[in-house]
């Protein structure tokens, strides 16, 4: 009776917290600087471009500063001509704020219902990741992207196929394409969940003909630009395909391992052992030396404390490329177990954290977390294990640490 009641508070407890910190957030966001900050110029002036100049193919194609497709140009056009927005960054970051929490609810809504409590407390344990907080508190293209990507893994994964549902999962995948390549990147693990779902026969056909239809908009865009990204951008991905950032993958794999094991903790109980700690650091303190790996995540933050700098530039790399060695290493065993009762969810999941962080070996010029943000979402494995006490306190503690950093972080930026 003791442990029942424990485990009420605890979710009761992350609830209530959550909700004060999605409010918290709310307002931080509303008094937030009216002006730009950190990278918005880029995607707010080529914005204010195309409200000034209308939707055409030279203003979405050949804009300045700006490696991402023009999605977030495209979505806020409509919302401010449209639906009356008024064009104000305050009001970009609270709509990217509500695309980040609408996300957020169609990926838990994939696993449990509305009405069970587990549905909020996996709801809120996407706030317990740090870097998400740049994204969804500032005028950003993540959010717009990953808002889109989300509604066609929600149709997807919920196997919804009526007409209007096709419909939207064309229009939302081809979107959500349009505001991020390396959302190409899922489309080899769309046609894989497809082919092993038991969807009928007839359904499946939809589904894969829907998807190769959603590339069409993509394939003109790279033909406009002859390449992936606008001629003006080539040196972020390189003029070769050959051309990777082996220190930028290493972050990009470190990254989605954190979010990976503060998701899903029951993983790191499982498969952690002093001999894998061990050999994982060994190894990541060699490829730390050999590349030459210096790296601050959450720059903003730690620019307070300059003293701390040098020893962390070496120090962090050393733990972020070890989650990585770490992650690659339980990913294998993870899909080795579901592979052999093939739980085709599961194994979709973990390939679109493998996949997608493979992308990040493109980028060639400075790494940075949002890299990562755009998908991370994605790393939650359903759970259906009998949960103890310890799992939600566990979580909540979790929660309570990653919004005081990623609050801290977001803030950061509106104190520049």
């Amino acid at each position: 009776m003791e442990n029942s009641k424990l485990k009420t508070i605890s979710i009761f407890s992350i609830v209530i917290y959550g909700t004060s910190m999605l409010l918290a957030l709310l307002y931080g966001i509303i008094n937030s600087p009216n002006k730009l900050l950190y990278d918005e110029p880029y995607f707010i002036n080529n914005l204010e471009f195309v409200l000034n100049n209308g939707l055409s193919k030279g203003s979405l194609i050949f804009y300045k500063n700006q490696a991402p497709g023009p999605l977030f140009q495209i979505f806020f056009y409509f919302l401010i001509k449209y639906l009356g927005l008024s064009f104000n960054v305050i009001n970009l970051r609270l709509v990217n704020f509500a695309l980040f929490c609408i996300s957020a609810l169609l990926y838990s809504s994939i696993f449990e219902s509305f009405r069970n409590k587990d549905f909020w407390i996996i709801f809120f344990t996407f706030f317990s990741v740090p870097f998400f907080y740049p994204i969804l508190g500032l005028a950003l293209t993540e959010s717009s992207s990953l808002f889109f990507i989300s509604v066609s893994f929600y149709i997807l994964l919920k196997k919804k196929s009526s007409i209007v549902s096709v419909f939207l999962f064309v229009a939302s995948l081809s979107l959500a394409l349009l505001g991020r390549q390396t959302f190409l990147a899922v489309i080899p693990i769309i046609f894989i969940y497809i082919y092993f779902s038991n969807l009928q026969n007839i359904r499946k056909v939809v589904f894969v003909f829907s998807t190769i239809i959603s590339l069409i908009p993509v394939a003109y865009l790279f033909y406009m630009w002859r390449g992936l990204v606008p001629p003006e951008q080539s040196f972020v991905s390189g003029k070769s395909i050959f051309n990777v950032s082996i220190v930028n993958g290493l972050l990009g794999f470190g990254y989605c391992s954190f979010a990976f094991f503060l998701f899903n903790i029951s993983v790191i109980k499982k498969y952690f052992n002093v001999k894998l700690i061990s050999i994982s650091f060994l190894l990541s303190l060699t490829l730390v030396i050999l590349f030459n790996i210096k790296f601050i995540p959450f720059k903003s933050f730690f620019d307070h404390y300059i003293f701390l700098q040098e020893i962390l530039s070496f120090a962090l790399p050393v733990f972020i490329v070890q989650l990585s060695v770490t992650y690659l290493f339980i990913l294998y065993l993870l899909v080795i177990e579901n592979g052999k009762s093939f739980n085709e969810l599961k194994i979709t999941i973990l390939l679109i954290g493998l996949f997608m962080s493979i992308t990040t070996f493109k980028i060639t010029h400075q790494f940075s977390s949002r890299y990562v943000a755009q998908y991370a979402l994605f790393l939650f494995l359903p759970e259906k294990e009998d949960r103890k006490e310890t799992y939600y306190l566990i979580k909540i503690i979790l929660l309570l640490f990653g919004s005081i950093i990623g609050y801290y972080s977001l803030n950061s930026y509106y104190s520049q």
